[in-house]
């Protein structure tokens, strides 16, 4: 649907550009507004800032599909024919797709049909058939905005086409929802992942809710044979609880270190909502840590990935604010609440 192969570069917003008054493109750390600037716009922003600073009132939306069979990317990657049926698809041999970057807006995506048939090989963003979901130097980047992808049935949701690899994913910010087929995984591999070691997933901020299919070991929610997966931010759970995720690869913090998932349950304050997160700091051990911050929560919960020594001996504290979306102020706009600790 939005052509974006190898050697391309695709950059989608909202009518709030993140960039810069000089035209600088500014790119989120720790979830966050990275430094003090000025909006095109002529909005003010201050490091720190939540990055729905960055984001319009009225996004507007995205809708793009493929249709049944038609083994391409919804964005990314076309399908290169190689032969009839998949059992004589060589591996790796379709066409990568090339650097995207998602700033904002509201986008929807689907790739094909979500069958076990002959057919229907590409990510929704990513890889087509056969194909990487990027080259070796290009990037699937995600600053904000909101995502839900769906891959075709044997393509991830964001990632690699059929008998394709990985590529890369980072995502900075912005609230994701990424279902693979019925023999995809949700970010990273699909059906027949090849090695992935050239490739890496980088979170730092965002909420991520990457969804892979069921009943196949080698379909994982996270992950692709050999992927180098780093987590220094962000929300990262899925759609069926902590105890049902499933990761494929070496999952670790920028320090090398292994991390394990933490659930944070706030239901008892914003019930299931999602409502946004404004500010954001992590503690351990009454000690402020570095972790970037996730956008939203999910049905009142959050998903974070910490070293599995923090995890047993230590006592995580989150203190935020987020904006009560059912209480409103004099002028509309939603009112801001800091939990306790």
């Amino acid at each position: 649907a939005l052509h974006c192969p190898t050697g391309a570069s695709l950059t989608i917003d909202d009518s709030v550009l993140n960039r810069t008054s000089d035209g600088r493109h500014i790119t989120p750390e720790n979830g966050q507004v990275p430094y003090d600037c000025t909006l095109e716009n002529g909005r003010q922003l201050h490091r720190g800032d939540p990055l729905s600073m960055m984001e319009s009132a009225d996004p507007g939306e995205l809708y793009a599909w493929t249709v049944d069979n038609a083994n391409a990317a919804a964005i990314g990657s076309d399908y290169l024919f190689q032969g009839q049926y998949c059992d004589y698809l060589p591996p790796r041999s379709g066409e990568p797709a090339g650097n995207m970057t998602f700033d904002g807006g509201t986008i929807l995506v689907t790739s094909g049909g979500n069958a076990d048939t002959f057919s229907n090989f590409g990510a929704a963003i990513g890889g087509g058939g056969s194909a990487d979901g990027t080259g070796p130097n290009e990037w699937i980047t995600v600053n904000g905005g909101r995502i839900t992808a769906q891959g075709a049935g044997h393509g991830a949701g964001i990632g690699a086409g059929a008998f394709g690899a990985s590529g890369n994913i980072r995502i900075n910010g912005g609230y994701v929802k990424s279902f693979g087929g019925v023999h995809g995984s949700g970010f990273g591999g699909a059906c027949n992942a090849q090695d992935s070691s050239d490739f890496q997933i980088v979170l730092t901020g965002g909420t991520l809710l990457p969804t892979g299919a069921l009943g196949y070991d080698f379909i994982k929610d996270v992950g692709a044979p050999n992927l180098q997966v780093t987590i220094t931010g962000g929300s990262l759970g899925n759609e069926r609880g902590v105890d049902a995720f499933r990761f494929s690869g070496t999952a670790k913090n920028d320090k090398g270190e292994p991390i394990e998932m933490i659930q944070v349950d706030l239901t008892s304050d914003v019930g299931t909502n999602q409502y946004k997160i404004t500010d954001w700091q992590l503690l351990v051990d009454g000690e402020p840590y570095p972790y970037g911050a996730p956008a939203e929560f999910d049905k009142g919960h959050l998903y974070l990935w910490l070293p599995k020594t923090i995890k047993q001996d230590s006592e995580v504290t989150v203190r935020l604010t987020y904006l009560d979306e059912g209480n409103l102020d004099e002028d509309g706009n939603p009112t801001p609440v800091t939990p306790m600790d």
